[in-house]
This record gives structure tokens, sequence and C-alpha cells, in this order.
């Protein structure tokens, strides 16, 4: 019998909402800054995927505040540097990323993401 891979939800995308393609955060408890392609994932909204296993995972926690940058990877276009809230961490068992955890991120208001300016 044949096997057929799960459909994929058209909406996962690397491309996420605000055109930010990847992001930089600081982790104090590493010394070390974490970074990430940025996806926007269906009903999970805009998400890094990081592998079972990874160090990183211990060191991230829901309700967490850090100080990211966010790149949209277009030259001339500026970064982003918003307070950004770990909204949930999702460990994956089936479907596109089976095996990975989703780091949701929600963009605390008063980033202006448009010029990357903090209010």
């Amino acid at each position: 019998m044949a096997r057929t891979a799960p459909l994929r939800n058209p909406s996962d995308s690397p491309a996420p909402a605000g055109g930010y393609v990847s992001v930089e955060l600081p982790i104090r408890s590493m010394g070390a800054v974490y970074q990430s392609r940025l996806w926007n994932v269906a009903l999970k909204g805009l998400c890094l995927v990081v592998k079972d296993g990874s160090s990183i995972i211990s060191h991230l926690h829901v309700g967490d505040v850090l100080t990211a940058r966010y790149r949209t990877g277009m030259p001339g276009h500026p970064e982003t540097i918003a307070d950004t809230r770990i909204r949930h961490i999702t460990h994956e068992t089936t479907g596109r990323f089976k095996g990975h955890h989703l780091v949701g991120l929600s963009i605390i208001d008063g980033a202006d993401t448009a010029t990357g300016a903090i209010h």
C-alpha cells in the first residue's frame, strides 16, 4: 500500500507577516544570540522552528520578553528591533514540523514594524 504525505496547509509559509524572514533572540542564560528563520504557521502565527534536542529550548519560556532583531532580507530595508513575547512553545509530533518545537512570537505593542522605531 502506498503512503501518502500529509496535506500541507498552503498558509504555512517561510514568509511571515510583516515581511520578516529571520529573527535574532538574545539568550542571556546561554550568553549567546539565537538566529532563526521565521515561519507564519496557520493557527499558530509567527513562529521560529527549533529541532528536538536543541539546547536552546530549555532557555525559552512562555511569557519571556526578549529584545529581538527582525530582518526582512531586503537590501535597504532597516531591521526592526522590538520587544517580543514568547506566546507558546508547541512540540509537534506529526505533520510538516514533526520532531520540532514551534516557538510562537508576538511583537509587543509600541514597536513600529514599518520603520523599526520603538515608541
